[in-house]
């Protein structure tokens, strides 16, 4: 309709990739432009994938906490890029894919053309998801993959197309490859098919025709991994995310948690019996932080204004589609409201509130005898336009810092003066590639090429005892994020340790190597270098 204001007439399947095509163009730049790898989990990630395509099993660190799909998919472009490019451009597709999922969702609620385009415009303008799109996290992976699954089952509820209810099922399972948390989909999509078969009267056969086929292409996506993963721990399932949930319970803290007091609990029932006070707690801490973070603009765009009477008004005009759409939101919520909540894990839902939002602004602009349809179309896009212009900025401040860091040395927190102390190690031992480093930040081992321990972020021993991670558990220390990633080819032994700022504030007995003057500096440790709070020693 507003197309013919503008005389435009293009091919149906062009109007979907307008948006995504001009926002690779532009995120182009940005993507080449960020340039430091300041993405912990994305290191670990990266290293994993290295080790799946050298024959050796998924194993350490990154397997107790993510499925493989996105170490995978990098560790496969990693052949071919650089290891950060690698990632970054996972996530850079991965946006372009949501794109798309997102005009097919708002046409699904029964936008038209135009106001689909918007509705990928408005979720481009955001700048959580800006800035995710060109990141070395799985977080726009899972969210594509996540979207894209919704996007199949509510098209499946509009027109009963056997081959959407494949795609549900494959594309349900891949997220499910990418973050644990993506398995609430699956009751949601279960109790709603039942629902939904119900209000429509269709036989018991045709329900369970339909929810078998979809359990069936989500059983053979997932199979491989879970055929391993119960090989390896002896459960498709098995990981240690109830860790995450223990971390924000525990009345001594994350960091003592992490690095001590995990021993005491093997399994969230663990958790729940032992504190259970602290566990409900946290679910309602974590419900009411869901409810800010989704009226956040920075988060969700502008939907943030009317996100859930969006909802609302979507069950009410699109009884089905709504209740899917309201019921993943309702046990995703559940989920990882037991653990924390936080911007990244909701991007998913920024693309699904976007939807309903302009579901709900076409029908009140079609509905309403006032408001001048064109007039209304270029102030939707206005509003939109306007956070564009800030994400852009947020964008160009977000990888600037790492050019300023890069050619002024700016001080950027964990990896403070890189680029030096990278050089300097390299300068100082020819061997480098083949000893371990012990820091806060594994990117110091990546671009040096060596092996890396972590620094406990608590430990009470002494600093001879802390680069051999001495006296902390076995089962701490099979915890412990390190490269090579398997507890088994590790010698626990650092022998560079980088003692920064943000060591000192972890453990504040051991800020004496802060001064490599002081007598407490034990005999072993020789200064390498200094380069403002940074300390690298030879241990």
């Amino acid at each position: 309709m507003f197309g013919n204001y503008l005389n435009i007439r293009l091919d149906k399947y062009a109007y979907p990739l307008i948006v995504p095509v001009l926002y690779l163009l532009m995120m182009s730049f940005f993507m080449t432009e960020h340039t430091l790898f300041e993405e912990w989990d994305g290191v670990l990630q990266l290293w994993a994938g290295r080790q799946i395509l050298q024959g050796q099993e998924y194993a350490g660190w990154p397997s107790k906490f993510w499925p493989p799909l996105y170490p995978l998919l990098v560790g496969i472009l990693d052949v071919f890029l650089e290891g950060h490019t690698a990632g970054k451009i996972v996530s850079f597709f991965s946006s372009f894919l949501m794109l798309i999922f997102t005009y097919g969702i708002c046409k699904s609620l029964g936008c038209n053309e135009w106001y689909a385009i918007l509705g990928q415009f408005t979720l481009a303008s955001i700048p959580l998801f800006m800035v995710s799109s060109i990141q070395v996290e799985n977080h726009m992976l899972d969210s594509m993959l996540y979207v894209g699954s919704i996007y199949f089952m509510i098209s499946y509820v509009e027109n009963s197309s056997k081959n959407k209810i494949v795609l549900a099922g494959i594309f349900s399972g891949l997220a499910c490859m990418t973050r644990y948390t993506s398995y609430s989909i699956i009751l949601s999509v279960f109790l709603l098919y039942i629902l939904y078969y119900t209000f429509k009267n269709n036989s018991n056969k045709e329900i369970s025709g339909d929810v078998l086929k979809y359990a069936l292409y989500f059983s053979v996506t997932s199979s491989v991994w879970w055929f391993f993963n119960m090989i390896e721990n002896g459960s498709p399932i098995y990981n240690w995310n109830y860790l995450n949930i223990g971390a924000e319970v525990y009345p001594g803290g994350a960091d003592e948690f992490w690095w001590h007091s995990q021993v005491f609990v093997s399994s969230t029932i663990d958790i729940i019996l032992k504190y259970p006070k602290e566990y409900l707690s946290n679910i309602y801490l974590n419900i009411i932080e869901t409810a800010n973070l989704i009226n956040n603009v920075k988060l969700v765009g502008v939907s943030a204004f009317i996100s859930i009477p969006s909802i609302l008004y979507t069950i009410i005009d699109r009884r089905y589609q709504g209740l899917i759409l309201f019921a993943n939101v309702l046990v995703y919520v559940m989920v990882v409201s037991q653990a924390k909540v936080f911007g990244p894990i909701f991007l998913a839902w920024s693309a699904i509130l976007t939807c309903t939002y302009i579901k709900s602004a076409q029908d009140y602009v079609l509905s309403s005898d006032v408001i001048n349809y064109p007039i209304s179309m270029v102030i939707l896009y206005l509003i939109p336009s306007v956070l564009f212009v800030f994400s852009i900025n947020n964008t160009m401040d977000y990888v600037m810092e790492d050019n300023d860091y890069i050619s002024k040395d700016k001080d950027v927190g964990l990896l403070t003066c890189r680029k030096k102390v990278t050089n300097r190690l390299k300068k100082f031992d020819e061997e480098i590639k083949n000893k371990t480093i012990m820091s806060v930040h594994p990117a110091r081992a990546y671009y040096l090429g060596s092996n890396w321990m972590m620094f406990p972020t608590h430990y009470t021993g002494s600093a001879t005892g802390l680069v051999e991670y001495k006296n902390l558990s076995k089962k701490v220390i099979e915890y412990a994020p390190k490269k090579p990633l398997s507890t088994e080819q590790h010698s626990l032994r650092s022998d560079y340790l980088i003692f920064d700022g943000k060591s000192k504030d972890y453990i504040p007995h051991l800020s004496f190597l802060s001064n490599p003057k002081s007598n407490k500096l034990p005999p072993s440790f020789s200064l390498v270098m200094k380069c403002k709070n940074v300390y690298v020693y030879d241990v």
